[in-house]
């Protein structure tokens, strides 16, 4: 469980790196186009691919170390899971903190 979330911190740490880098070269080209320099459209259409790329594996990173934490906390029943009664198994009502009292 802990390797999927140091995972999924490294994919996010490279995926926001992809995302500035992409960023700052779709940015370039739209300068460049605004100074007058022309452009082929795939080059420009190229960037904002890439980009959506970048932005994407961002995304997908994120939402894969949300799982691995929800996994850890189904485990040790924190968060939303903290209302499990681990003797039972049954909800408990209203909002636990953490201690079961018996």
């Amino acid at each position: 469980m802990f390797e999927e979330i140091n995972q999924s911190l490294d994919a996010y740490r490279l995926a926001k790196e992809a995302v500035a880098i992409d960023t700052r070269r779709v940015v370039t080209i739209q300068h460049n186009i605004d100074l007058g320099i022309t452009y082929q459209l795939a080059s420009l259409s190229s960037a904002l691919v890439d980009k959506a790329k970048a932005d994407m594996n961002q995304i997908s990173a994120e939402y894969s170390y949300y799982v691995g934490i929800t996994k850890i906390n189904r485990l040790m029943f924190a968060g939303p899971y903290g209302r499990l009664a681990p003797s039972t198994g049954w909800a408990t009502p209203g909002i636990s903190t953490g201690v079961v009292s018996k």
